[in-house]
């Protein structure tokens, strides 16, 4: 089963369960919060305008199911914003069950990720924030290993979040830097 089409199905079954709030913070492994942050200030925010950019050439299996959300965006006459999946963002339940039961041909039976499509993106056209923000001002990534004092002067910054790739988050840098910054035990953390 591809991977977007898993994380489709997981959270598609998880908005039926009725215990949950009816609006629902989602996250995931690839970034942390730098700062503090209200639930009221969470929104989406745009990566880019797909109808601004060139399809042809060669595509990787994310951009390809990137363009496939946005076909399915434009066939239900929505926006082709894609939206940055690298921030937190606040789900109302009723709403992504209603998006994923429309865009259901675009990732039910779905193989591989170019198959799938991108939740987030079809949610946020589906139902638009009020104001359009673009991430960059937002968020930073760390994609590259770069030396501690970089990381560690990039997460000061007045960001909201930071994103990394799985190979910074394989090289231990990230655990070091976050020892630094916070070197007294969350209560939460596990104890060997």
């Amino acid at each position: 089963m591809g991977i977007m089409r898993f994380v489709c199905r997981k959270l598609y079954d998880a908005m039926h369960h009725e215990e949950l709030s009816d609006d629902v913070l989602y996250m995931c492994d690839d970034f942390v919060f730098l700062q503090p942050v209200e639930a009221s200030e969470i929104q989406p925010y745009v990566m880019e305008d797909m109808a601004r950019h060139y399809r042809g050439g060669s595509l990787d299996n994310w951009q390809k199911m990137l363009w496939k959300t946005y076909d399915y965006c434009q066939a239900f006459g929505l926006p082709g914003y894609n939206f940055e999946t690298h921030t937190p963002k606040v789900f109302n339940r009723g709403r992504f069950i209603e998006m994923m039961d429309r865009f259901k041909p675009a990732w039910y039976n779905a193989r591989h990720m170019c198959d799938a499509m991108n939740y987030e993106t079809g949610y946020f056209n589906s139902y638009p924030p009020d104001q359009i923000e673009y991430a960059q001002s937002h968020r930073i990534g760390i994609l590259d290993p770069q030396p501690e004092e970089e990381v560690l002067a990039a997460m000061m910054a007045p960001y909201e979040t930071m994103f990394y790739s799985d190979q910074v988050a394989e090289d231990g840098l990230l655990f070091k830097v976050f020892n630094k910054m916070f070197p007294d035990p969350s209560k939460w953390e596990r104890k060997e």
